[in-house]
């Protein structure tokens, strides 16, 4: 049975980064509500006394005009031992989180070399260059290396888990397969370009040859 998840992020890869929705900063400032409010919200539930729950008026802090409730059961919570650890505990998970989801995001981007395969100005000076050298055995090297690539990419994961949250990298993923076939497109372009222009060179040596052929064969007769 598939774990649930809370929170779903998708990725998507701007050059030169990974973005996600939604953004990361507000998921760190969530968790952290989220881990605070776990104490904080017993600020608005008097203490109870003689087995009843007293009801204390709001009054209004001198210092920053904010209303609050005296007597609450936030300050037996602050002194429990035990409480606090688990405070502790939750903020501790919370930093897992937050580094865990920089981790899968550093590893992702340089394991699968996104910056050099989104980088257009790399693929026109490769394009430029194999064009004027026209070394066949360099562009099938690199043919091979971009379809082993490719098949990394392939064998990524669409998502990744962390904790309660789900990283969806379906999209970045995906654009790295598209954008290695433009890579191999173009390869395969030059050496079609290649391949005609040999093709050429090879029936025109041939007329050339038929031509000298015939001339022996008149100076025969």
């Amino acid at each position: 049975m598939k774990k649930p998840f809370l929170i779903k992020m998708v990725g998507s890869f701007n050059n030169p980064e990974i973005t996600y929705h939604p953004n990361p900063d507000e998921l760190r400032n969530q968790l952290e509500k989220f881990s605070n409010n776990i104490l904080e919200s017993t600020a608005s539930f008097g203490r109870w006394w003689r087995n009843f729950c007293v009801v204390f008026e709001e009054k209004v802090n001198e210092e920053n005009a904010e209303k609050y409730i005296p007597y609450t059961f936030l300050e037996d919570v602050m002194q429990n031992k035990m409480v606090s650890q688990l405070q502790f505990e939750i903020i501790k998970y919370r930093n897992q989180i937050n580094d865990r989801f920089d981790m899968t995001t550093k590893s992702y981007k340089q394991k699968l070399s996104l910056n050099e395969l989104f980088d257009k100005n790399n693929m026109i000076k490769m394009q430029k260059q194999l064009e004027k050298t026209q070394n066949t055995a360099e562009i099938e090297r690199a043919i091979t290396q971009l379809r082993g690539r490719k098949a990394v990419f392939q064998q990524q994961a669409d998502e990744y888990p962390n904790y309660f949250i789900i990283i969806d990298m379906t999209e970045i993923k995906q654009a790295a397969i598209e954008r290695t076939d433009e890579w191999l497109e173009m390869l395969a372009e030059i050496m079609k370009k290649i391949a005609g222009s040999e093709l050429k060179n090879i029936i025109r040596e041939t007329q050339d040859y038929e031509r000298a052929l015939k001339g022996e064969m008149g100076d025969m007769d």
